[in-house]
């Protein structure tokens, strides 16, 4: 399975101080950002996936649970391009389809920073005792297409990350969150069918992730929640990843 993904974003450049907090220098942040996967080659992941499908009563129609194997085949941040091929059992065929809802919203919200153009990239830094925010602001959007599956196809989305400090006072990034802004609207969507999407929503964290012949961390996903509410129920998926150890 070989997927791309290109989203470009303008400037808007921005970061407050409140009640002397000062504020975290961009290229900082920006530096802790370039550590998602930095180019990786090769990065083996088990990714645990449960669906949970209810009706517009709240009913559970679906629960199903396995493990798929991820692997991400090169990462390039400067042009925001990927590939990965994802591999299940038979009776997990399904569910691998399902995972890539919240893969793919990470990286559709660290695409939305634009990070690897500084230049270009459209993002508001806050700081203030209940802690560090980045929000991208939507930008070229386009109209809302859900056609099947349980990502857009298209749609004008926004991000943002929750920021944190390590023992030694070091960034970490500690959570994300990714919306679709211009809802609702008309979609497809599996195991529903035809139906008006409300809202579409993926939170997660993330952690370090090592290769063993590679001694500097990888940010890699940890776990990762999509969420699907329509009119005629609501759909579930949560994602949560594993360094694999063999490949």
């Amino acid at each position: 399975m070989r997927l791309a993904a290109l989203f470009y974003a303008a400037v808007l450049p921005c970061a407050a101080q409140v009640d002397g907090v000062p504020p975290v220098d961009r290229d900082r942040v920006a530096a802790v950002f370039k550590t998602f996967l930095r180019d990786s080659a090769e990065l083996p992941m088990d990714v645990a996936v449960t669906t949970v499908v209810a009706d517009a009563r709240g009913r559970e129609k679906r629960h199903t649970h396995s493990t798929v194997r991820l692997l991400f085949r090169g990462y390039n941040q400067q042009g925001e391009r990927f590939s990965m091929r994802a591999q299940a059992g038979f009776f997990s065929y399904r569910l691998l389809h399902d995972s890539m809802a919240g893969d793919l919203a990470i990286f559709r919200a660290f695409s939305l920073l634009g990070v690897a153009r500084e230049a270009q990239a459209s993002w508001t830094l806050t700081e203030d005792r209940a802690g560090l925010r980045v929000r991208s602001a939507p930008v070229h959007c386009s109209g809302f297409i859900m056609d099947g599956e349980l990502f857009p196809k298209h749609d004008c989305a926004a991000a943002e990350f929750q920021l944190g400090r390590d023992a030694a006072g070091e960034l970490t990034v500690d959570g994300f969150s990714l919306d679709s802004t211009n809802l609702p609207a008309a979609g497809k969507v599996r195991y529903l069918g035809p139906v008006q999407v409300r809202r579409y929503h993926v939170e997660g964290n993330l952690q370090n992730g090592y290769l063993a012949d590679d001694p500097r961390p990888f940010l890699v996903p940890k776990h990762v929640v999509a969420t699907i509410e329509t009119d005629k129920g609501t759909i579930v998926v949560t994602d949560d990843h594993t360094v694999a150890t063999k490949q």
